[in-house]
């Protein structure tokens, strides 16, 4: 399942400038994208007499908007990354800002299910250093270590105490905000960023190589989106970027349903530049990240230590507040709405 994929264009660049690049990476990659608002389309309610319905076709109802379309792709793809079945894929990302390229290489398998097991590594080479990202869950806690520039971090979130605050029910299953809470590390969490703070501007049927795919397109917004998570990873999104490099645009694939997995989220795309309007030009950030070749699994294959976190006696920071829903009654909240005959 491991096997190990080629290292190639390794940057030769400063390794200080890699250090920050491969910093930001990391993050990029682990606490996912930036998302947008939701919003549910409305059908205008005709009345006409029997007379006329004999006579008069039928009122076609409005084609639902781009918002609407992404938003329930993306919130299907959510639950699949939490709820779905055990599957596993290779993981690529590569980077290019300030004319600099970093490309790394992973994998990444899931339980799926609901028990939030998962194991996922990346390694980006800088010059003669191995930078890496590594996290390992059992379904209890989540390790994560990242080692950067020679040097390692290493922090843990409690995911019994995140479920302790949630209200599980049949319906609260297709919530996409139960399954924003429960999107922690890996792939998932990834989704749970893009789903709160994008625009959605464009959603096309496609391919992506040979796969059927969804293509979605935002751009970056920092309006509170209606359905949404209120823990403080998520309130964090809405707190406009200073860092002088914002990804402000999005592109993602998705898989269609005729997939081996459905609704995988084969690829994201972002863009942006530093500064302002003025100079946005003046530096461009570029980065892909792909979960390419996704299989699923049985229950046989998952083996127990592949979810084992090693011992180890480094210490670690507890990050398990950053995660924690409010209280139940709050986090509990409508379900998720039908997809459109189209996008099932």
């Amino acid at each position: 399942m491991w096997s190990i994929l080629p290292s190639k264009n390794a940057c030769k660049a400063d390794l200080g400038w890699n250090n920050w690049i491969v910093l930001y990476t990391a993050n990029c990659l682990l606490w996912g994208g930036w998302a947008s608002a939701f919003a549910v389309a409305q059908e205008p309610v005709t009345t006409q007499s029997p007379a006329a319905a004999s006579t008069t076709a039928p009122p076609i109802p409005p084609s639902p908007s781009p918002q609407v379309l992404a938003s329930k792709l993306l919130y299907r793809a959510l639950h699949e990354s939490v709820w779905g079945p055990p599957a596993h894929c290779n993981v690529r990302q590569s980077i290019s800002v300030l004319g600099k390229n970093l490309t790394g290489f992973g994998r990444y398998v899931r339980a799926g299910q609901g028990s939030g097991k998962l194991r996922m590594s990346l390694q980006i080479p800088a010059g003669d250093q191995m930078n890496s990202l590594i996290q390992v869950s059992n379904g209890e806690l989540l390790y994560v270590r990242e080692e950067i520039g020679g040097k390692s971090r290493r922090t843990r979130v409690d995911l019994a105490k995140v479920r302790e605050r949630l209200i599980i029910t049949t319906s609260s299953l297709n919530d996409p905000v139960i399954a924003m809470y429960l999107a922690i590390g890996g792939q998932a969490e990834v989704l749970r960023k893009v789903c709160q703070q994008y625009e959605w501007t464009k959603v096309v049927e496609g391919k992506l190589g040979e796969t059927p795919v969804w293509w979605i397109e935002g751009i970056l917004t920092y309006d509170i989106p209606i359905v949404r998570a209120l823990a403080q990873t998520d309130q964090k999104l809405f707190v406009k970027n200073r860092s002088g490099l914002l990804p402000s645009t999005v592109r993602l694939a998705i898989g269609r349903s005729e997939t081996p997995v459905p609704f995988w989220l084969y690829q994201i795309e972002q863009r942006g530049s530093s500064g302002g309007e003025a100079d946005a030009a003046a530096v461009r950030m570029h980065v892909v990240t792909e979960w390419v070749q996704p299989a699923r699994l049985t229950q046989e294959q998952l083996s127990p230590s592949l979810f084992q976190v090693e011992s180890t006696n480094e210490p670690f920071s507890e990050d398990t507040a950053t995660y924690l829903p409010p209280a139940p009654t709050t986090a509990r909240l409508p379900s998720q709405p039908a997809l459109p005959k189209q996008l099932r």
